[in-house]
């Protein structure tokens, strides 16, 4: 699932990769969104967000990682279980990821990030503070 909003400045998104899907439908998944995310961003930034259900590491990640720059911490542990940091399985770790397009991604700077540990979902909340720099600046 792949969601857009416009803005004046810039398009934001997000976007759910399966979890049972298979990897090649994943992949299929992410090959759309590509399509999407280049056409978007000939005209403004893309900052997509949202559950991929694939770690940093995984072939889903690498294929968006050639149209898209994660800017949010991948070392952050946003997937919980409902469980407590401390009785985390070591399989629980980062799936939820904040990106912006390849080709804006000099102009985004990120001036503050964090994973709030909360048990109103089994993910954690990703948060980011971006600041998207003008083309003059």
């Amino acid at each position: 699932m792949l969601l857009l909003c416009e803005y004046a400045d810039l398009w934001f998104g997000a976007m759910h990769l399966d979890l049972r899907a298979n990897l090649e439908n994943q992949l299929k998944s992410v090959e759309i969104v590509r399509g999407v995310v280049e056409e978007k961003a000939k005209t403004k930034p893309v900052f997509l967000t949202g559950d991929w259900n694939n770690e940093p590491d995984s072939a889903p990640l690498a294929k968006l990682r050639e149209f898209m720059t994660i800017v949010s911490d991948t070392r952050s542990r946003t997937y919980n279980g409902f469980k407590p940091r401390e009785n985390a399985p070591s399989d629980e770790g980062c799936i939820d990821y904040i990106a912006v397009d390849k080709a804006h991604a000099g102009k985004a700077a990120i001036s503050g990030q964090t994973v709030k540990y909360d048990f109103a979902s089994d993910h954690n909340p990703v948060m980011a503070t971006i600041v998207l720099q003008g083309e003059n600046e």
